[in-house]
């Protein structure tokens, strides 16, 4: 198993930032690897949803514990993964922290010991930038879509 942890401050409120990462519906507008996504059912606090993915189409598990943690569990071809997401207040706004507990899977579980920081890059790519940058959208710190655009190109190396 692989263990990897990784932080951003965003200027916005946990609530904030919980609720823009607890909206699933915003997710292929808001994650870059998401085509779609379809509510599958509901278990109490768990939400089970269908992920056409990038690789294609995964089931994925949202257990939310608002507004501080929520939880979220993914199957994929070369690893499962449990990401604990916490929403920490700051002075100024949210520290918004995923920790992933990653599986590998086939023959990628022998590359573990040279993809930490390949996949702590990827967590903030593809899950803390994007979550950031619409959150303060939300809050009214990106003043645009235009602005918000150009700011996840410019974080994503595009």
């Amino acid at each position: 198993m692989m263990y990897v942890t990784t932080a951003v401050e965003v200027e916005a409120s946990p609530e904030t930032v919980f609720a823009v990462y607890a909206d699933h519906r915003l997710w292929p507008w808001l994650f870059p690897t998401i085509r779609s996504v379809r509510l599958v059912r509901r278990e109490g606090r768990t939400v089970v949803l269908e992920i056409d993915h990038e690789e294609g189409r995964v089931l994925n598990r949202m257990t939310l514990f608002p507004p501080d943690e929520l939880l979220l569990w993914e199957e994929k071809r070369r690893y499962d993964a449990l990401f604990v997401n916490r929403f920490s207040a700051i002075p100024g706004g949210t520290l918004f922290t995923v920790t992933g507990f990653i599986w590998l899977t086939g023959p990628a579980r022998w590359l573990r010991p040279f993809l930490g920081g390949v996949v702590r890059r990827r967590m903030r790519r593809l899950q803390l930038q994007p979550v950031k940058a619409a959150a303060e959208e939300r809050s009214g710190r990106v003043r645009s879509r235009e602005a918000l655009v150009r700011l996840l190109r410019d974080r994503s190396g595009a």
